[in-house]
């Protein structure tokens, strides 16, 4: 009986050995569709990755053409500035001859005046 004994033990511990072997291929293969899900996962991530690394550097080239176009815009801008400081003086001086002129025509229309007036 103690042999009989024995077996049943020897053959529960098979059994249990057996369900334990079980468990652990259904967690293998449960751990190789995690890994298939995840590694399908990741090469859509890098897909993504690289379409945004694309994108970034599009914007990138965007960035640096509209920082040129700025610094284009603001020379003008400054040239305009300068163009318009000058015209102002110009406009001034034009102002001061043009008094100059109408201060000399009257002096002149003064003294034809006083000609006039001292001749018989």
């Amino acid at each position: 009986m103690a042999v009989d004994g024995n077996f049943q033990r020897l053959e529960q511990e098979v059994n249990r050995l057996l369900e334990v072997l079980e468990q652990l291929r259904e967690e293998n293969a449960s751990q190789k569709q995690d890994s298939a899900a995840l590694k399908e996962e990741n090469s859509s991530l890098e897909e993504k990755c690289s379409a945004l690394s694309g994108e970034c550097t599009s914007l990138k080239e965007e960035i640096s053409s509209q920082r040129s176009r700025i610094d284009a815009l603001q020379a003008e801008r400054e040239e305009a500035e300068a163009l318009r400081t000058r015209l102002d003086r110009v406009e001034a001086d034009y102002r001061q001859a043009t008094e100059s002129r109408e201060q000399a025509r009257q002096r002149v229309e003064r003294i034809l005046a006083r000609l006039e007036s001292v001749q018989p």
